[in-house]
């Protein structure tokens, strides 16, 4: 089935515009050549005419005006044949007839009455008007627009003007066979044109809606499902950059499906494990291998509380990218608040033998008023600590530190060992990832609190990253605007 497409469209619309372009052309050269020519051979015709100026100088000498002439056919037709048979053509006599000397045929030979001069040997006459000095139609017939003229004159002063229409029916002039040959070079010409201009409208339609088709085929892949695929990007023009927004949009599309497809496997994966735990010690007792005591009750507590944990993270993650989290900012003192997640860890901190230094914080002030949502911000910093507190080596230091620059808080925590590779800083704030080799799952971490903590801080305009402590374990860096 047909179907016109924008190329076809394109190139239809190309051609139409070029065949209209060569038709007008063509017209107006045609009309345009035809007028032309027939006001010139007008003029080489009226060049021949001087006869019947000098007749027509000479009438008004004698006569003194025009009246004899006016609305006198015959005395005007008398007048320019008489002269106009002064231009015939020379002709020779004819050879002396084959008759007796003193016989006289009754009518002239057929051959000699062939070369008498015609009456009006150019077919001028029926096209001749004669006007009087005021423009005035004297005699003739009544003169074209483009008609040609002569002045008349007698002593110095124009009496009149002998006019001459154009012959309009070519075909009856000498200029026929001239006018055919130019209107059929003209046509060839035009339809060699017109062919060209169909070409270049192919050559252009494909040309430049490439892109276009591009676009067509990766819009259809991608709709199959296949977000690895790109279009080559031509040109520099506004469809190059819409060719490279689209393979932006692909790659963005596949970085969302590898991690859709990651996010089902983490999560499987992490829900899987407490729930073997749970179904081994369920198991365990059903099969008397472990008594049903306290201990084992507490066990299976702990690891409910575990998953329920990770379903809230999980819960909590999802709602953040696809509803987005609620918040509820307020003016707040941000040091004020770092300070309350740090006195709720104190205790905790002692007991595993790791010190909190609090130290490097300056004192708290109007210059840390903040709008926050003092929950999230609290939710941020106990997260962290929390990290600090599980990850790092018995002995080791969770430092703080806090100042103000280019208008922004900056807030640094650095813990001592362990220190994750270089090549894993980028990749903490993914979700469910994990450096097994310090921090591992068995430390009761659902791989969740980082990126949480990411979309919290983005939320408030803020940024946050992770680099290498100098103290030896991981430096989290907190950067939040004070202007919201």
């Amino acid at each position: 089935m047909f179907r016109l497409t924008i190329q076809r469209k394109v190139f239809l619309a190309m051609s139409l515009l070029a065949a209209a372009i060569v038709l007008l052309l063509i017209t107006l050269t045609m009309w345009n050549l035809e007028k032309g020519f027939s006001r010139y051979a007008a003029e080489m015709e009226l060049g021949k005419l001087e006869a019947q100026v000098e007749a027509l100088q000479h009438h008004y000498a004698e006569m003194g005006s025009w009246e004899l002439l006016r609305n006198n056919d015959a005395a005007w037709r008398t007048l320019t044949r008489q002269a106009g048979s002064r231009l015939a053509p020379k002709m020779k006599p004819p050879p002396p007839p084959r008759f007796a000397a003193n016989h006289v045929p009754p009518f002239p030979p057929r051959a000699l009455k062939a070369q008498q001069p015609p009456a009006d040997p150019f077919g001028i006459f029926p096209r001749l008007s004669l006007l009087d000095n005021q423009g005035q139609l004297i005699i003739g017939s009544v003169p074209s627009v483009n008609a040609v003229w002569r002045p008349l004159y007698f002593n110095g002063t124009e009496i009149g003007r002998l006019l001459l229409t154009p012959n309009h029916n070519p075909e009856s002039s000498i200029a026929a066979a001239f006018l055919s040959s130019q209107m059929r070079n003209l046509w060839l010409s035009g339809l060699a044109g017109l062919l060209l201009s169909l070409l270049v409208s192919w050559w252009l339609s494909r040309h430049f809606l490439a892109p276009i088709r591009d676009l067509n085929t990766g819009a259809h892949t991608i709709a199959r499902g296949d977000f690895a695929s790109r279009i080559p990007v031509r040109g520099e023009d506004e469809l190059a950059e819409l060719a490279e927004d689209f393979n932006q949009m692909a790659e963005r599309l596949e970085r969302m499906e590898l991690g859709r497809s990651r996010w089902i496997s983490d999560t499987s994966h992490e829900l899987r494990t407490p729930l073997s735990v749970l179904r081994a010690e369920i198991e365990a007792m059903q099969d008397g291998v472990r008594p049903t005591d306290g201990e084992t009750l507490a066990r299976l507590h702990r690891q409910v509380l575990q998953l329920g944990k990770l379903v809230d993270d999980l819960r909590q993650t999802q709602r953040s990218e696809v509803d987005g989290l609620a918040f509820d900012f307020n003016e707040m003192n941000l040091l004020s608040l770092l300070h309350e997640a740090c006195d709720g860890f104190l205790e905790r901190f002692n007991g595993a033998g790791l010190s909190l230094d609090l130290a490097a914080l300056p004192e708290t002030g109007e210059a840390w008023l903040i709008e926050a949502d003092g929950d999230r911000l609290l939710q941020v910093f106990n997260n962290l600590i929390e990290n600090s507190l599980r990850y790092t080596q018995r002995g080791g230091t969770l430092q703080l530190s806090a100042s103000i620059n280019d208008a922004q808080f900056i807030l640094i925590f650095d813990d001592t060992p362990p220190a994750p590779p270089v090549d894993a800083l980028p990749q903490l704030f993914d979700r469910f990832f994990r450096v097994e080799q310090s921090r591992s799952r068995s430390l009761g971490g659902s791989g969740l609190g980082l990126a949480i903590c990411q979309q919290i801080i983005i939320a408030h305009g803020g940024n946050i990253e992770a680099a290498n402590s100098p103290l030896g374990g991981l430096r989290i860096r907190i950067m939040l605007p004070q202007q919201q």
